[in-house]
């Protein structure tokens, strides 16, 4: 093993290991959104502020996937040839993968749910529009056919003393 395929795994050790925190994060973050989905009434701005911050997590995910996959293009066959060499680090990075694929499937699960749970909320959300709008539209279609009624001039009252 040398020094600096040494420093090589412990690069890849740390970006698997970046990689488990963000993907945390992501899954705390997918946790938050289901709360905000059950809820009865929405925060809208929080939904689409978790939005933003699980985009910028992915981007850096991508991010940290490139450099891992060019370190272990690097180190791949060194790691298979002096495996005794770098069995800890690499005992340590199939932990670290095993953590990552959970994370990974129990965002999945989740996602997968709040995509139902959104795709409902929006259905809700038209048809409160809509059940709006048909009010809207009644009271114009009422306040324009009442106003024919009435004459200027005549009463509504009709005098029956006479």
């Amino acid at each position: 093993m040398t020094a600096d395929n040494g420093i090589y795994v412990s690069m890849m050790t740390d970006s698997l290991q970046k990689k488990k925190d963000i993907l945390t994060d992501l899954y705390e973050q997918t946790k938050e959104q289901e709360n905000l989905l059950s809820d009865g009434k929405m925060d809208v701005d929080r939904f689409e502020a978790l939005i933003e911050e699980k985009g910028r997590g992915i981007d850096e995910l991508n991010s940290l996937d490139n450099g891992f996959d060019s370190l272990f293009k690097k180190l791949g066959q060194e790691l298979t040839v002096n495996r005794g060499a770098y069995e800890k680090e690499i005992i340590r990075m199939k932990g670290l993968i095993s953590d990552i694929t959970e994370l990974s499937s129990g965002i999945t699960v989740l996602e997968k749910r709040n995509h139902d749970r959104f795709a409902a909320y929006i259905s809700d959300e038209r048809r409160k529009l809509r059940d709006a709008n048909r009010i809207q539209q009644t009271a114009v279609t009422y306040a324009q056919n009442m106003s024919g009624y009435h004459k200027p001039g005549s009463s509504y009252f009709v005098n029956e003393t006479k």
